[in-house]
């Protein structure tokens, strides 16, 4: 979202791309799997759309630092919002046959966290190496090919 042309695309790109492998992933699963799903899709692409727009923020105060507290901060973000939300939709019945997962309770809460912590883990270290990677890329790239920077300064204006 930091460098792209467009707020409009910074936010619908990594959406669409998302809901493209959600369709082929679904597929794949049974009815019930894709119920409960859906309810998870809308809070985890809602969380994007936050993070994305942490990109916005970042899009012209691009520093070393502020490039690792976005990045720190965007990994936080998704967690937190996405494991309260798995609490939500986790802390009812799955099915007649199946009790929830969690109990609504801040008990119930603190388990859907800890119960994510291995999944931030991998999160984590993703968003630490890409974001070095594709920011790192661009700043070489920049001192490579100086007429990039001036190029995205006006996209951006249009």
């Amino acid at each position: 979202a930091a460098y792209m042309p467009s707020r409009r695309w910074s936010l619908l790109l990594p959406l669409v791309a998302m809901f493209l492998s959600d369709i082929v992933l679904y597929a794949t699963k049974d009815a019930a799997f894709v119920n409960q799903a859906i309810s998870n899709m809308i809070v985890v692409y809602s969380t994007f759309g936050v993070i994305a727009l942490m990109g916005q923020w970042l899009r012209r105060r691009v520093t070393v630092g502020r490039v690792i507290g976005t990045t720190l901060g965007g990994s936080a973000v998704f967690f937190l919002i996405t494991n309260f939300g798995a609490w939500l939709s986790l802390s009812q019945p799955l099915s007649a046959t199946e009790p929830a997962t969690y109990s609504r309770s801040l008990s119930g809460l603190l388990n859907s966290y800890i119960a994510g912590v291995p999944f931030f883990q991998g999160t984590f270290v993703g968003d630490v190496v890409y974001s070095a990677a594709l920011f790192g890329g661009f700043a070489l790239l920049e001192r490579l090919v100086p007429q990039i920077k001036p190029q995205l300064v006006e996209a951006t204006v249009r």
